[in-house]
């Protein structure tokens, strides 16, 4: 018998638990009780079948027994895994007293707090087979868990550091995102890009805050509750923005989704005017309902985009499909749906944010390089187009410079046949005297095609030009056409002035100005036309054109630079193609104004 109580004492020895705990809890419905009030009532405490209790606005008070089962002693670190918890009080017990109280809690300031970790906890010491009774005092804006954790404290302390780490390298990952995705924003212009970085830089807000990091740097009096309900909520109605922008959805397009989401974001603006006015003083389980119902709206349009083959959807859905599920097992153990939540259940959500912020930025991505290619092959029709407008302008020009020249060498022909048919005595030195006429007349029109064909090199490359001698070229292409309308050039610029640019935009530009110029002229019947050119170097190339051809009207002086426009009867693609030259290949600007008689185009390149 003594053999048999023997090996009884061992194997229990040899399989018992280090530490005992029995766990009870204890609603106080009316949140007035205190320690005393709680000690006389120990026989209301129930055994604790569910540590989640979801949104709950009523205090639960914790009754934790413990017992050291070696013959050593043992010090533990008591911690509740659920960070920015708002009021904890903890009172330890040993023999029926009280040897040790803490104050913990996010709503209470550093100095009233025992320990300031985001992460509540405090610490215990028991004796070899010691008993201790704890009584823990919890109220919170949900989700209120009560479920307190005991491991060693450097085992804490480690686990501690760690989340530390992930989390700021989580948060570093989101900045990046944010800072990205305002610069593209800043200089593309797209409106996907500034929905994203709100986004983002919401979340980071948010996360920061569920994960106390806010209340441990001491900015909880800046960023309180108020301002996180607002950014939840911001999230939630920058995600579901996100692919209206996103995919440029029509007003016919996902009608019946996309009603859905807006009719979600009106429930949400209702909810924040209800918290404000006091009416709701946390956020409920309708809420949390709305949330849920946006992200499954995002997942369908997720899927319907991605049956469309709409550019960027493959990752918009996985995005997608990713913080559905996790976000919606975060919810039910938010809610409390879970009796016994798991801690991946209550931090997936952040995980979860990550993949959706990575895969959102590599839909963004996906799409912003199609734009890229687009631009290229739009820069490409800009080209041809500049081209192509340019060749009709340049069979224009060399029509009118070659009739002199052809109307020469018909004559000389002329002058030999009847030299030759009549058996002219000196027709030998009539053959001589034209033959060289035509060869000056053929040299002429070689020179004038070789000029006008030099715009249309297929060949850009960046050159040391003289500035002068460019523009001199360019005005030389057209003179016979302006001598003959009586078109005055003034030309202001150092004879010295050499400057690296690409040759052939440069010259089209100066092309448009001069034949725009030509028009007005010629459609008003200006007297004495005159054109001026003043070029400066300062930091920059500054070229002003100006004409005295009447100006234009106050409301269309704005326009003239747009696609199409046109106060004359021509394409009004000239100045167009010229702002986009200047600014796409030449990285400048171009802009105009009305002078006294006239209008003057400043080029600054």
């Amino acid at each position: 018998m003594k053999l048999l109580l023997t090996l009884f004492l061992f194997f229990n020895y040899l399989f018992a638990t280090e530490l005992d705990k029995k766990e009870k809890y204890l609603i106080d419905m009316t949140n007035t009780l205190t320690i005393e009030n709680i000690l006389q009532n120990k026989n209301s405490f129930k055994k604790v079948t569910r540590y989640s209790f979801g949104i709950f606005e009523d205090t639960i008070w914790l009754n934790l027994k413990l017992k050291n089962n070696t013959s050593k002693t043992i010090k533990k670190r008591v911690f509740n895994k659920i960070p920015a918890i708002d009021y904890v009080e903890v009172y330890i017990f040993k023999n029926s007293k009280i040897i040790k109280t803490y104050k913990l809690g996010d709503k209470l300031n550093h100095q009233q707090r025992d320990n300031l970790s985001r992460i509540p906890y405090f610490d215990i010491s028991l004796d070899p087979l010691e008993n201790i009774e704890i009584f823990i005092k919890q109220k919170t804006i949900p989700p209120m868990d009560i479920k307190w954790d005991i491991i060693d404290i450097n085992s804490f302390e480690k686990t501690y550091k760690i989340n530390n780490m992930i989390y700021f390298i989580i948060v570093g990952i989101f900045i990046f995102s944010a800072i990205a995705s305002l610069s593209f924003y800043i200089f593309l212009k797209h409106m996907h890009f500034l929905i994203y970085s709100l986004f983002t830089i919401s979340n980071i807000i948010y996360q920061s805050y569920f994960f106390g990091f806010f209340y441990e740097l001491n900015l909880y009096n800046i960023i309180n509750e108020d301002v996180i309900y607002i950014m939840a909520n911001l999230v939630v109605f920058f995600l579901g923005i996100f692919p209206i922008i996103f995919f440029k959805l029509k007003k016919d397009e996902y009608k019946i989704l996309v009603y859905i989401l807006k009719s979600c974001f009106v429930l949400l603006f209702v909810f924040i005017l209800l918290y404000f006015t006091g009416i709701i003083h946390t956020q409920s389980n309708f809420s949390i309902l709305i949330y849920n119902i946006v992200f499954f709206t995002l997942l369908l349009i997720s899927i319907r985009t991605f049956i469309d083959k709409k550019q960027g959807s493959s990752f918009y859905l996985l995005a997608n499909i990713i913080v559905f599920f996790s976000t919606a097992y975060a919810m039910m153990n938010y809610s409390g749906v879970f009796a016994q939540p798991t801690y991946f259940g209550y931090f997936c959500s952040i995980f979860a944010a990550t993949l959706q912020d990575l895969f959102l930025g590599l839909a963004i991505v996906q799409i912003t390089y199609k734009i890229k290619k687009d631009n290229d092959k739009k820069s490409e029709l800009l080209n041809e187009y500049s081209k192509i407008s340019f060749i009709g302008q340049t069979m224009v020009n060399i029509s009118h410079q070659w009739k002199t020249p052809i109307n020469n060498i018909y004559n000389s022909i002329n002058h030999i046949e009847i030299a030759r048919e009549f058996n002219d005595k000196n027709i030998n030195k009539i053959i001589d005297k034209n033959i060289s006429n035509i060869k000056q007349n053929t040299i002429y029109l070689k020179d004038t095609a070789t000029k006008q064909l030099n715009f249309y090199k297929e060949k850009v490359n960046i050159e040391k030009i003289n500035v002068y001698s460019e523009i001199n070229y360019v005005i030389e292409l057209i003179e016979s056409e302006f001598s003959k309308n009586h078109i005055k050039v003034k030309l202001d610029c150092d004879k010295t002035l050499n400057i690296l640019i690409e040759k052939n935009y440069f010259l089209n530009i100066l092309m448009v100005l001069l034949e725009n110029s030509f028009k007005i002229f010629e459609k008003r019947a200006i007297k004495n036309p005159l054109i001026s050119i003043k070029v400066e170097e300062q930091n920059n190339l500054i070229l002003y054109f100006e004409d005295n051809g009447g100006g234009v009207s106050k409301d269309f002086i704005s326009k003239i630079f747009k696609k199409d426009y046109s106060s004359l009867s021509s394409t009004g693609i000239g100045l167009y193609l010229a702002k986009k030259i200047i600014e796409h290949k030449l990285k400048g600007k171009i802009s105009a104004q009305n002078t006294g008689d006239g209008i003057c185009f400043k080029l600054i390149i």
